[in-house]
């Protein structure tokens, strides 16, 4: 627990250390150091001055970037620029100048910290507008875009931090002091100690085992000996559990037989016992299987609870001798699936219904006399 305790106090003093640090510099942190493409890539100060300072670097540069612009400066190039977009919609012809004027890069300096803002997608959407006269109103509308995005970062860049470390730290202490919060505390003495006792026979354990790694044969010895005491105790347990259950709780139920399997007549009898009791939807899903079944009886088809209901359809259909069956079943089918997954009410009479094409099928009910193919 003093493991624990020291940990505790290491993240608060961490939190404390964060709170301290200028949002700023940690959003640009964060910006930095995002994936995807980025409207303003920040580069080192040595690599900057190798570019705007060294001269050449052994690749001629047909566009030589602008001198270093501040943030106002920055923003009145994007809005420039937008304003080009804009004038493209009109005049596409445009494009070619535009490129030819386009720096390599934007180089801004924000608060004493260099960024590089590439322009290459911005060459690329010059490019394809020249190629593609008639899109030119899709491509002003996406430079505006995300120049526009482009102005909002940088004008976030700009501001002061929203929240000053002595704002956050009350904040912090508001939040800690909240009902919620109440019952948090540090570890007692007993937590302390149980701690140590735990870390101690960690520590025990660590350096045995240690030990016996330089020993195989006394490692396998203890080894097999602490799984069959495992085993002991878990099959000492279930005998023990066994033993102690109640007489009575011993016992075979021989109410009732197990019904192996349900044939169609079973699915006739339950459609109409919910037929009687009122609950006709019901009734007519248990005569659609009563149906299904007396097919499979028949040889037509083999029941499986994983077709769906149209796929009965077109087995029959491909079913020998089956040709005058399938309509009944296709009525049968289609009132079902109106009543049971449309949820359109049902009436004696569609329970109806369907008994007079389960009958056309060779289902025989109570008030059907019975047939040699039945």
């Amino acid at each position: 627990m003093f493991r624990i305790l020291a940990s505790s106090t290491a993240v608060l003093v961490s939190l404390a250390a964060l709170a301290r640090l200028p949002e700023a510099q940690a959003s640009r942190s964060l910006r930095s150091g995002q994936a995807g493409p980025q409207p303003a890539a920040r580069t080192s100060k040595s690599a900057t001055g190798q570019k705007t300072a060294g001269g050449d670097t052994g690749a001629t540069t047909p566009h030589a970037g602008p001198a270093t612009l501040d943030l106002a400066k920055y923003l009145a190039e994007l809005d420039r620029w937008s304003a080009a977009a804009a004038h493209l919609e009109r005049h596409p012809e445009e494009a070619a100048q535009l490129e030819n004027d386009l720096p390599d890069s934007w180089s801004v300096t924000i608060d004493g910290e260099h960024f590089s803002v590439p322009t290459d997608w911005l060459r690329q959407t010059l490019v394809s507008l020249e190629a593609n006269h008639w899109l030119a109103g899709d491509y002003s509308k996406e430079i505006r875009a995300r120049l526009d995005f482009m102005r909002a970062q940088a004008q976030a860049l700009g501001r002061e931090p929203a929240l000053h470390p002595e704002t956050a730290r009350n904040r912090l202490d508001g939040i800690l002091e909240r009902r919620e919060f109440a019952g948090l505390r540090g570890p007692s003495r007993f937590d302390q100690l149980s701690a140590r006792v735990i870390a101690w026979l960690a520590d025990l354990i660590a350096r045995v085992f240690g030990r016996l790694q330089a020993r195989p044969a006394v490692s396998r010895i203890l080894t097999w000996t602490l799984a069959i005491a495992l085993v002991l105790i878990v099959t000492a347990w279930l005998v023990r559990a066994f033993l102690r259950r109640r007489p009575e709780e011993v016992t075979l139920n021989l109410k009732g037989g197990i019904r192996v399997s349900r044939g169609w007549r079973d699915w006739a009898r339950d459609a109409l016992a919910a037929s009687a009791r009122g609950n006709h939807r019901d009734a007519i899903r248990l005569a659609y299987w009563a149906g299904v079944y007396r097919l499979e009886e028949l040889g037509l088809c083999k029941v499986d609870r994983t077709r769906t209901h149209r796929e009965y359809l077109r087995l029959l259909g491909v079913a020998p001798g089956a040709e005058s069956r399938r309509a009944p079943l296709e009525n049968v089918t289609w009132r079902f699936e109106r009543v049971w997954y449309g949820r359109e009410p049902a009436s004696a009479e569609d329970f109806q219904f369907v008994i007079e094409q389960l009958e056309m099928l060779g289902c025989v009910f109570p008030s059907t006399p019975a047939t040699g193919s039945s």
